[in-house]
């Protein structure tokens, strides 16, 4: 049950509150059993939204070597938190990045819920987040 707040330990994962998954708008500073949740830390860290760059997709840089030559080279970085692998992958569009970028984040996000036994109610919660 979500607003028990049941932890969700498993193997003695450390629980972090959340305040951002369960808001909907920008910057929220409420810390409240409406407002926050806890989650296991690797989960929240995960979520934590990488911007490399302000008029890229969060996730989506350029690639050194395309700066260079001035051509677009786009890179989606993403990192598994349950194997510790971390996978860059090139494109030669902004959308192909971003697309690539939501379909795995969405994928280990699935895996992070099944690992950690997450309710429904918060893989819908990551999957806004992931959308937005």
């Amino acid at each position: 049950e979500l607003k028990g707040q049941p932890l969700y330990d498993r193997d003695g994962c450390r629980l972090e509150v959340d305040k951002d998954l369960s808001y909907t708008g920008e910057g929220s500073k409420i810390y409240s059993p409406e407002t926050c949740i806890l989650l296991p830390r690797t989960v929240n860290r995960f979520l934590i939204q990488a911007k490399y760059n302000d008029s890229l997709p969060v996730g989506i840089s350029i690639t050194s070597r395309g700066k260079r030559l001035n051509i677009p080279a786009y890179v989606c970085r993403i990192r598994n938190p349950l194997t510790g692998k971390e996978r860059s992958t090139s494109f030669s569009s902004e959308e192909e990045a971003k697309d690539y970028w939501v379909k795995e984040k969405i994928k280990i996000c699935k895996d992070l819920c099944d690992y950690y036994h997450l309710p429904d109610e918060v893989y819908r919660m990551m999957m806004s987040k992931v959308l937005r």
